[in-house]
């Protein structure tokens, strides 16, 4: 961990590993933030993903008094990152195009573990949920993941 990114960078960097290993198959990110996604099926798009990232934990809580300090590259902090990905599936082949979301949730699943900008620790995966959405005809899958990592800020003694 040599250098501190921000919140912002640890997305973008999930988003592109996305994109770079699968974006040739389809795969792109959702215009719509990752707490509306899969809300209203209208705004799906098959192989489209969005990713959230709601909490940021600082490991040493008896640290919890922040100033910014231009000599340190940072903070250590547990980050939770979160996945979603839409995939169709057909009234009269549900149990194919399941069997077919599976086999792309593990590419998905590779390409986050491929994420490796600086200053990033394991990626550590925790859990897969699924759920149809709409009227059946979607497969809304989401991956949860702790990532500890520096944080571009620093704390006072």
């Amino acid at each position: 961990m040599s250098t501190a990114p921000t919140i912002a960078t640890l997305r973008q960097a999930i988003a592109t590993a996305i994109t770079t290993d699968l974006g040739s198959d389809g795969w792109i990110e959702s215009r719509v933030q990752f707490d509306l996604y899969g809300a209203d099926t209208d705004n799906l798009l098959p192989r489209s993903f969005a990713i959230g990232l709601p909490e940021t934990t600082f490991v040493d809580p008896r640290r919890r008094n922040i100033v910014k300090q231009a000599n340190e590259p940072g903070m250590l902090v547990q980050t939770r990152v979160q996945v979603a990905w839409a995939l169709r599936i057909r009234a009269d082949g549900q149990v194919a195009d399941y069997a077919g979301a599976l086999a792309d949730e593990l590419l998905v699943l590779q390409a986050i573990a491929s994420t490796d900008p600086d200053g990033i620790g394991p990626i550590v995966p925790e859990r897969v949920t699924r759920r149809a959405a709409g009227d059946g005809t979607w497969l809304v899958s989401v991956a949860e993941y702790t990532i500890r990592h520096l944080y571009a800020v620093a704390v006072a003694a």
